[in-house]
């Protein structure tokens, strides 16, 4: 028994080492990407430098102008306002739709499969692979339709990066508070997202949630007066947001809607997570854009599509299509080294 006590002793000890020195690793590998986050979120280090990088970045691009269908107007109106916008792919009838459709309805049954699979037992996330994304390339093309894009570059006011579009589906069984983390991106200083649900989503259902832009603002000052030398990308969890809100305001805003609800968003204009679901699973995705340029290209470096994957990907598509996506190819000096960070 002493023998069998000491032995499983060791091997404890030898477990805790391992967590220990992944998590030690993962920490120094992410050091330059923190840093550099660290350094230019410095509120003299923005006014001084990236404000006016942008504004000629802006300028260069002042005169170009995006076509739009009549409605998609309102929309980007409507994104200019408030940062959000809910529609439905119905009221956007955006060409090659059905065949979108059809294909996410076939990844959803995969991704629920694996779910389902002992692997994926105690996960509370499943994301689509990149070969999946090759597999059911539908889905991916479509946040390519020259129509988004229209919408998405009038509202940049700049031409589009194509981000990795996420495919998911967010367990309800497994489901907990770290994957419902209040934040706003800061891959770029202004980004659109495009979210669509493929399963009808209630409050219980794991909506996307947001904060509305007003008590956005406030939150914005409330953490400045906290960091006052930093920029206001806070990571929140739900309790401390709240402390920081006015209990008495109806801050928060849940997107719930059928199956074929469509979320357009400025993910840094306004504070959003997804919420853990409690009642059923949430299927989903998200494609991101922001610019060619964008303020954190560290942010905007390696994907879970290999290269391969990605011409494969890229080969059928229109120029300006490829342009989005080999956005990288564009960046020189320590741009393009920040990708490796």
């Amino acid at each position: 028994m002493k023998f069998l006590s000491k032995r499983l002793a060791i091997e404890d000890r030898k477990k805790q080492y391992s967590i220990f020195s992944h998590r030690l690793k993962h920490k120094v590998s992410i050091l330059p990407k923190e840093a550099g986050y660290f350094l230019m979120n410095i509120a003299l280090v923005e006014k001084a430098l990236l404000e006016p990088s942008y504004n000629k970045y802006l300028q260069s691009y002042k005169s170009q102008q995006f076509s739009l269908e009549p409605g998609d107007v309102s929309i980007v109106n409507e994104l200019e306002q408030t940062g959000i916008c809910i529609t439905s792919l119905d009221a956007l009838c955006v060409p090659n739709t059905e065949k979108f459709w059809a294909a996410a309805q076939q990844l959803c049954n995969e991704l629920a499969e694996t779910a389902a699979a002992p692997s994926g037992k105690g996960k509370d996330k499943i994301r689509a692979t990149g070969a999946q994304f090759v597999k059911y390339s539908d889905v991916y093309h479509w946040g390519l339709e020259e129509r988004l894009l229209n919408i998405v570059e009038r509202y940049l006011k700049v031409p589009a990066a194509y981000g990795h579009p996420m495919f998911s589906l967010h367990v309800a069984e497994w489901s907990h508070e770290r994957s419902g983390y209040w934040h706003r991106d800061r891959e770029d200083r202004r980004m659109l997202k495009i979210g669509v649900y493929f399963s009808d989503v209630d409050r219980e259902s794991g909506p996307f949630e947001y904060v509305r832009p007003e008590d956005t603002a406030a939150l914005f000052k409330r953490l400045q007066q906290k960091y006052p030398f930093m920029q206001t990308y806070k990571t929140l969890l739900h309790s401390p947001l709240e402390k920081l809100l006015d209990s008495e305001a109806d801050w928060l805003q849940p997107c719930t809607g059928k199956a074929g609800t469509v979320v357009l968003f400025d993910p840094t204009r306004v504070y959003h997570r997804g919420k853990p679901p409690e009642k059923s699973n949430r299927f989903a995705t998200f494609f991101g854009y922001h610019s060619r340029r964008p303020t954190y290209p560290f942010s905007c470096g390696l994907s879970h599509f290999s290269s391969k994957d990605a011409h494969s990907l890229a080969a059928p598509l229109s120029e300006r299509q490829r342009d989005c996506i080999n956005w990288r190819d564009e960046l020189t000096g320590v741009a393009k080294m920040a990708l490796q960070f």
